[in-house]
């Protein structure tokens, strides 16, 4: 299945929730706060294998790691070299 058809779906569901909620007055917010708690719930439970200090550590490793490179012309340095030393 493309992936248009898929988002569609998904818009489709959405608007169709979304106006259930607001044609029922009485129960409106009821509604939306549990809409609002299920969508908090399911990305909890889609997050929670997540090691995000694992994902923080790289993160600071890739901006620490300069990614400019002199071209291939004879010269292995670095383009910016380290001058803190």
């Amino acid at each position: 299945m493309s992936t248009a058809w898929v988002f569609s779906g998904a818009l489709l569901c959405l608007y169709s929730l979304l106006f259930v909620i607001l044609q029922a007055e009485d129960f409106a917010q009821l509604m939306g706060t549990l809409l609002v708690f299920a969508l908090l719930a399911a990305l909890m439970i889609s997050t929670r294998k997540l090691n995000w200090y694992e994902i923080a550590k790289i993160s600071k490793t890739d901006l620490k790691r300069p990614r400019l490179h002199a071209k291939k012309r004879g010269a292995s340095a670095p383009l910016f070299p380290d001058i803190s030393a």
